[in-house]
């Protein structure tokens, strides 16, 4: 059950949004929430809807993980690795050694919703001059 004093602030960072657990009956008392935004209005929807969440326990920023929407590549691959496992070994290890080339291509935290056209050429390119590489 949620604490009666608990309070929960909004402040801003380099990075992005941060939503401020406050609670004076936990340890530690204040827990930090990334909110993955830089603008202020979809920080403070995002923290109202924490703070709704958290009045109604379905979210406990000292015990749950921050809440991300959308799919990391990363995790797409291995979800995507898992679904073929029935698949011949070679199959697999070139399936994920093309697409673990896509992903060093892409920044960390990369958000499969986010891929473009251009990253797709960017990494086709960083393909093909890997294989000319090891052609050579």
């Amino acid at each position: 059950m949620t604490s009666l004093r608990a309070k929960v602030y909004l402040r801003k960072r380099k990075s992005g949004y941060t939503a401020i657990f406050y609670d004076p009956d936990r340890s530690p008392q204040q827990k930090y929430v990334t909110l993955r935004t830089k603008d202020k209005d979809i920080a403070r929807r995002k923290m109202t809807d924490l703070e709704h969440r958290y009045t109604l326990s379905t979210f406990d920023p000292w015990k749950d993980a921050a809440p991300q929407e959308g799919v990391l590549f990363t995790e797409a691959i291995e979800r995507y690795l898992k679904a073929r496992s029935d698949r011949r070994p070679k199959t697999l290890r070139a399936d994920a050694s093309t697409l673990n080339l896509f992903a060093s291509s892409l920044r960390a935290g990369f958000l499969v919703q986010h891929v473009e056209q251009r990253h797709v050429d960017a990494a086709w390119r960083l393909i093909q001059d890997t294989a000319r590489a090891m052609d050579a």
